[in-house]
């Protein structure tokens, strides 16, 4: 793969223009996107060293560019995902002045950065995001808006009529185990993530932490039974937890949903032809 075979700005023009409707103004440069695509072909020569190296088998942590390539290539769950991602931005962008759609320039950039599946920990900012504004009643006021000290919070939205107004910290917390005792992680993961942003002080400006858990079916219905038998951090600053869920029927027609832990799956209490399809 040499620079001139790959070109990232014409592939997201193509599988996700709604990207540059978000950046408005604020688009890359010439300059950066050069950058990225040289970044893209180092990451994918490094991924092909490895994969002879360890006998033609290579785990991959996925980015947004293999999200949209495994799309193009008719893979259903990609296929998914990713028009899960556009629907999301296209809300998003509908719902942001084009002041508020500068202030989101470097979380969509470090989206678009991330060469690994740190790209969903960007991905569950905005997810969160879109569902705070999705009601119209509150604005996007700043980004990385002060806590105490030095310690930010991810965003501080407002009401419109400024009666009200939160700091939102999200935290996305991924689980590959199967076996995990997920009751010590997200307690340990959540206090951990409050201790930090509160930085050893006392006193600081009230936060809500927002967890997105990142993980397989089998274990989101855990988390899911977890917080109905009462699984709480005794805070009243961390919201439940909010996870993806993918669905289809036998015939393939998809359902995606994206909510709180407690009513993700209540699709398929309703109709029981539904498959779910994370992995």
């Amino acid at each position: 793969m040499t620079e001139n075979s790959i070109n990232l700005e014409v592939m997201l023009k193509s599988h996700l223009p709604i990207i540059f409707e978000l950046l408005n103004e604020q688009k890359l440069t010439n300059y950066q996107w050069k950058k990225l695509n040289r970044n893209f072909i180092r990451i994918y020569e490094k991924r092909k060293k490895e994969y002879f190296k360890n006998n033609e088998y290579l785990l991959v942590k996925s980015n947004i560019y293999d999200l949209i390539t495994s799309s193009i290539k008719g893979e259903l769950k990609a296929t998914m995902l990713l028009a899960f991602i556009k629907k999301t931005l296209e809300e998003l962008t509908d719902n942001l002045s084009i002041s508020e759609k500068k202030k989101l320039r470097t979380t969509v950039y470090n989206l678009l950065v991330s060469f690994d599946s740190k790209y969903y920990n960007y991905l569950g900012e905005l997810l969160i995001l879109n569902n705070l504004l999705r009601s119209k009643d509150y604005y996007l006021s700043e980004i990385e808006s002060k806590i105490v000290n030095k310690k930010t919070a991810d965003f501080l939205i407002k009401k419109r009529d400024d009666t009200e107004s939160h700091l939102i910290e999200v935290v996305n917390v991924h689980v590959e185990d199967a076996h995990i005792d997920l009751d010590k992680l997200l307690t340990d993961k959540l206090v951990a993530k409050l201790n930090d942003k509160r930085d050893g002080e006392t006193t600081y400006l009230d936060f809500k932490l927002v967890p997105v858990i990142w993980t397989s079916y089998e274990n989101l219905r855990r988390v899911e039974n977890l917080y109905k038998n009462g699984f709480s951090i005794s805070f009243e600053s961390v919201w439940e937890p909010t996870a993806f869920a993918m669905f289809t029927y036998p015939e393939n027609r998809v359902i995606y949903r994206f909510g709180n832990i407690s009513t993700l799956f209540s699709i398929m209490e309703e109709d029981n032809t539904f498959v779910v399809n994370n992995s």
